[in-house]
């Protein structure tokens, strides 16, 4: 229940691109974990598994920054909204996942994006800048899918794992 509470107070923030609101989130629950900057993206290393990476990112498709109410549904186990804006469970749900993995020691790189609603800025800064980085991994998973059965293997019309 505790992990569920961190979660549903995770989705109350509103993180357009580069916002006050995601800052803070990314102060609250990335930094503290010994995050390392890398053109604008979070790394995370948990040793052992050197050649996997995971990664989500960190804003959301909010246009306005700030907090919102965010609601459960404790029969159904779900959490909603009263209002029309978006939930923001793309990607806070990868984030929560990816913090949880972290937590249980599962090895690995965990790399937070920034700007990917806006346009892949910090996976397109990160492979400008750091090449060497990206290509140390034999497997590459990403935390931000729609639906249950989805999974990414092409990126910029190459393929990118299976």
């Amino acid at each position: 229940m505790k992990e569920l509470q961190k979660l549903l107070q995770m989705l109350t923030y509103k993180r357009p691109a580069g916002s006050k609101s995601e800052i803070s989130f990314i102060k609250r629950y990335i930094l503290p974990l010994g995050a390392k900057a890398i053109s604008g993206n979070y790394v995370i290393e948990v040793p052992r598994d050197p050649d996997t990476m995971f990664s989500c990112h960190t804003d959301t498709v909010h246009h306005q920054g700030g907090t919102q109410q965010v609601l459960l549904d404790s029969n159904l186990q779900i959490a909603y909204k009263q209002d029309k804006e978006c939930l923001g469970a793309d990607d806070t749900a990868g984030v929560w996942i990816m913090l949880e993995m972290i937590k249980a020691r599962i090895p690995g790189t965990y790399l937070f994006h920034y700007g990917e609603e806006k346009g892949c800025i910090g996976s397109h800064a990160l492979a400008r800048d750091h090449p060497e980085l990206l290509r140390k991994f034999k497997r590459a998973i990403a935390f931000d899918r729609r639906g249950t059965t989805s999974i990414i293997t092409f990126q910029a019309s190459q393929r990118c794992c299976s």
